[in-house]
This record gives C-alpha cells, sequence and structure tokens, in this order.
C-alpha cells in the first residue's frame, strides 16, 4: 500500500494553512488561477479521450478535456521525469541547461536568468503551492525555502529496497519545511495518490484573499512500484493479468483525484476562472519493477495506440503523453487540436497571459499556446521542437539519441545510429523512413539539428566526471 505517515500528514497539512494565510495584495481581476497536474508515467492512451482501445474508462480526464481542449500531439520536455520537469518548470529545453538525462537532473544548476515557474508567478502577484513529486535537485530544503516559498512539501521519488512505498523516512529543511523522498506507512497510512489530492483540495478550499493562486500538483502514479487501494482493484478485475489491473487502480486513483480538484474548485465558484492543465512526464514504463512476484511479466503497462515506442525512448510513445487544458471563462469547450505542442511552451504562455512586456525567463524556448487555447488559431508558425538523450554505460561508453519534430515531420536518431525520417500524419508508429521521398526537408532537418546540437553545454553528469 502506498501509504503516508500521520505525522508527516499533520505537519503538511499546517503547511497549507501557512501557504495560504500570507499577506495578499489586490489581485487583477483578469487573473486565473493556474493549477498544473503533472503525473508520471502515464501513456498517451491510458486516458481515454485519447481513444486508444478503449481499456479504461477515466471519466474525470474526459470530462476536463471536454470542458477545453485536448491537444492530441502534446508532448513532454523528455521521455524520462528529471529532465521532464526541467523543461517544464524553467520553459527551456532540458538539455540546454546541461541536463540531457535523469543523472544530470541532480547535479543540475538552473541559471538566475531563468526563474523557475513558481518564481514567475509570484513575481506576477500569485500564491504558490507544490505538492507533489518535485525531482529537480535532491537538496529539497534549499530549493523549498529559495525557489518554491510557502508551500505544502510531498516531495517524493525514491521507492524502499523491497519496491514498496514503504522506507527511508523523512527530514525537515529549514523554514519547516519536509524535505523528504517515500514516507513509511502507520497504522493510520493513507494512500499517497489520495493523500496528495487531500492537500490539493485542502489548499482550495483554505485559500482566502485577493491573489490568485498558483498549484504544482505533481502526482507520483502511476510510476512504479504499481501499488493500488484495494477499492480501485475492484472496478478493474476484469482486465486479463494482476499487474494491468493494479496499473489501471493507480490511473483511477489519479481521474478520482483530478475530479476531487475540480470539486473544490466549484465549490468555491472559481471553476470559471481557473486554467488546469493535465500532462503526463513522458510515456509509460516498460521494465519488471522491484518486488512484484516472480510470474509477474516484465511489460509496458500502458497503452500507447499506433504509437511505437515508451518511457525512456523518444519514439512517440515515450515523449507523446495526455495534454489537456480547461479555462471556462476564456478555452472554448469541446477543441481538439492536432498542432505539436510541447511542456516547453507553458513558461512562454504564462508570461503572455500576465502581459508582460519583456521575458520574465530569458532562456526560455517554447511558444505561447494562448492563442489555441483561447480559439484565436488552430495553429502557431511551425517550429523545431528537440529532444536530447545521452545514456553512459558502466564501461564509460556514452550513447546519444535526439528527436527533432517540426510540422508533421520527425527527424530521429536513436542510440548513436543513422538518422531516421517519418511522417506522423500518415506514420504516427514511425514504421516507414521516409528520408529519401522528402531528401530537401530531411536534410534541412539534419542540418538544423547538428546547429542546435553543437551550441549545447556538456551534460551535467558528464561535467561531475571530471
Amino acid at each position: 500500500m502506498i501509504a503516508i505517515g500521520k505525522a508527516l500528514r499533520t505537519a503538511l497539512l499546517g503547511l497549507i494553512a501557512f501557504a495560504v494565510a500570507q499577506p495578499a495584495a489586490a489581485q487583477d481581476a483578469e487573473k486565473p488561477n493556474i493549477v498544473v497536474i503533472f503525473v508520471d508515467d502515464m501513456a498517451w492512451g491510458d486516458m481515454s479521450a485519447n481513444g486508444a482501445g478503449a481499456w479504461i474508462e477515466t471519466p474525470h480526464l474526459d470530462a476536463l478535456a471536454a470542458s477545453g481542449i485536448r491537444f492530441t500531439d502534446g508532448y513532454a520536455a523528455s521521455a524520462v521525469c528529471g529532465p521532464s520537469r526541467v523543461g517544464l518548470l524553467t520553459g527551456v529545453y532540458p538539455a540546454r541547461l546541461g541536463v540531457w538525462w535523469n543523472p544530470d537532473t541532480t547535479k543540475a544548476e538552473m541559471p538566475e536568468s531563468q526563474p523557475l515557474m513558481p518564481q514567475l508567478m509570484r513575481a506576477n502577484g500569485y500564491d504558490t503551492a507544490v505538492i507533489g513529486k518535485w525531482n529537480l535537485a535532491n537538496e529539497a530544503r534549499s530549493v523549498a525555502d529559495t525557489v518554491i516559498g510557502p508551500m505544502i512539501w510531498g516531495g517524493v521519488y525514491h521507492p524502499g529496497e523491497d519496491g514498496s512505498y514503504e522506507g527511508v523516512g523523512y527530514g525537515w529543511g529549514a523554514g519547516g519545511h519536509a524535505s523528504g523522498h517515500w514516507i513509511a506507512e502507520d497504522e493510520d497510512g493513507e494512500y499517497l495518490t489520495d493523500w496528495l489530492t487531500r492537500g490539493a483540495v485542502s489548499y482550495i478550499d483554505g485559500h482566502r484573499g485577493e491573489k490568485p493562486f498558483f498549484m504544482y500538483l505533481a502526482y507520483n502514479a502511476p510510476h512504479s512500484p504499481i501499488e493500488a487501494s484495494a477499492r480501485y482493484r475492484e472496478q478493474v478485475s476484469h482486465l486479463p493479468t494482476q499487474p494491468m489491473q493494479f496499473y489501471a487502480a493507480m490511473l483511477l486513483a489519479v481521474d478520482d483525484g483530478v475530479g476531487e480538484v475540480r470539486a473544490a474548485l466549484e465549490r468555491r465558484g472559481m471553476t470559471e476562472n481557473t486554467l488546469v492543465f493535465f500532462i503526463s512526464d513522458n510515456g509509460p514504463a516498460t521494465d519488471g519493477f522491484r518486488g512484484w512476484p516472480e510470474d509477474w511479466p516484465e511489460t509496458q503497462l500502458g497503452v500507447t495506440g499506433s504509437l511505437s515506442g515508451h518511457k525512456g525512448e523518444l519514439r512517440e510513445g515515450g515523449i507523446r503523453v495526455p495534454f489537456v487544458a480547461s479555462w471556462p471563462a476564456r478555452i472554448p469547450a469541446g477543441q481538439v487540436n492536432a498542432f505539436p505542442v510541447t511542456t516547453v511552451d507553458l513558461y512562454r504562455t504564462f508570461e503572455d497571459m500576465f502581459g508582460l512586456s519583456e521575458p520574465y525567463g530569458e532562456l526560455a524556448d517554447g511558444n505561447s499556446l494562448l492563442p489555441l487555447l483561447t480559439g484565436q488559431a488552430n495553429e502557431l508558425p511551425s517550429r523545431d521542437i528537440y529532444w536530447q538523450k545521452r545514456i553512459c554505460r558502466k564501461n564509460g561508453k556514452c550513447v546519444d539519441s535526439a528527436a527533432v519534430r517540426h510540422g508533421n515531420f520527425k527527424l530521429l536518431y536513436e542510440d548513436g545510429g543513422e538518422p531516421q525520417f517519418f511522417d506522423l500524419a500518415a506514420d504516427p508508429g514511425e514504421s516507414a523512413d521516409v528520408s529519401a521521398q522528402y531528401a530537401n526537408r530531411f536534410r534541412n532537418m539534419t542540418g538544423r539539428y547538428a546547429e542546435w546540437k553543437a551550441a549545447l553545454p556538456e551534460p551535467n553528469g558528464d561535467k561531475a566526471k571530471k
């Protein structure tokens, strides 16, 4: 059972009260509340609105999408957790900050010229709440005190060695912020997804004052270990394998959490002027998990539909994710948009919403999605979207992978191999290389990528070895 200890729950609920009780300044009536819900390892087809076989029903996510816009070609900034969060929270392609893969994340120092998203929000008159997985740095206490400000800290990442969510305990940073990771279960334990949802709902219910709020709600689910509450497992007992049942039950807990957050907004009369994003950090994991029974298969659990690949790969299944937004005051309901967008775009979107005359973050790479969200445009000017990866083996050998999307075309380098070129409109499964058919386009994209890569700093993990 994924569980949270009673003492920590009590302390963190106190932090909620601290976060909402800060002195308020006059609020611009046009500024919405903003909620960014970021889940972990959820596949593109794990939201039933994306229609990948309808293997599971996610009614609350479907309702969220129906109330606003669903991007069919929405992307995470990376195929793994840490760099993906760097891209979201900085608005910068993570490789441009030296974060090429997970080992680089904890060694990264974010430049002062590119404040993180909570800092952008506070600078523009928002109260901020961060709930759940952080994963930008191991030193949680310095992050909490200098970057996030008044917050709820439920930072979670490392499971216990036995593969369960019980294990390593927690500590406290300066200012009273809990800085630990997986929290040991006690006799009054609470399922982790439910606990994070309860923290979010408590924050919304308790929010007072004239400032709008920004909430970053980062669920750890459905990341391994695959553990689920019995009440959800009963709802998916029809699925053919026990691992699939557990995984689906984790998704149902997230779906219910989204429903509870939206219900809290409705109770407070905040629904109309609250912008809610729901996005996954990457595609589904495919490897076996510690603590599984020996007869459980090592298999991909999430559903990617016609997309190939999974977490850790730069094929579509590894980076294309559920990506929806709702803001009833500004976003027309029922939109479905196939223009390629990325989590890197959120930072520039918020700057645009605030009407900033100059960018708050000097390095941010994304484009504002506001014209797409509000229905003013169905597409933006075409641009390149970049992904970069480096895996270093124990023998010291490193292998690079990369991807670039421009319009419907995608350039893919896998594990140091030759470039491949795909027309995603005709071939979302990336099965047929069309580099010969589109030779000029292929040559131009490989040239632009070579220039972009040449300007990248070396990965932080490589620098740490010197």
